[in-house]
């Protein structure tokens, strides 16, 4: 089954999105998620964003990227009744930031799960590889740590 969204994705809002390599998250009422980027990019240094939206909205609500944006961490407290939906996806450019180079989707998603029984907190990594491989040069792996945990009443 093939499923075309419409426009509006990605660093300049105009792009089509692959469903397949995209993450979605959810925050459960009364849990706190902490979104954390990383980047890693060759000695070419492409231009790498990752992108967060609301399911709810469906507007983009946060813009990471290792160049002139935002790039700490985000941190969401769930105090309604209902649960917080996000999608997170990933883009990059094949050079340094150039208004003429085209955006494509990173691809290749993974994820990695860690879960701490002391706090009782759980992660989820979601990686994407867009492009060749760590040993190789050049390369591009984009990342969003997902930390999920449940407020503590004072």
């Amino acid at each position: 089954m093939n499923i075309n969204y419409p426009s509006g994705y990605g660093p300049d809002d105009s792009l089509q999105l692959d469903v397949e390599n995209v993450a979605v998250v959810d925050i459960f009422p009364g849990y706190a998620a902490h979104f954390n980027p990383g980047f890693k990019v060759s000695e070419d240094a492409w231009e790498c964003v990752i992108c967060v939206y609301s399911l709810q909205s469906g507007s983009k609500i946060m813009q990471f990227g290792n160049y002139r944006r935002y790039s700490k961490g985000m941190y969401v407290k769930n105090m309604s009744p209902n649960t917080l939906s996000f999608l997170i996806g990933s883009w990059h450019k094949k050079s340094i930031p150039n208004e003429n180079e085209p955006w494509s989707q990173t691809g290749k998603l993974k994820a990695l799960y860690k879960i701490d029984t002391e706090s009782n907190s759980k992660e989820t990594i979601f990686l994407f590889n867009g492009y060749g491989e760590l040993k190789d040069s050049p390369y591009i792996q984009s990342g969003m740590g997902f930390a999920l945990a449940e407020i503590k009443a004072p």
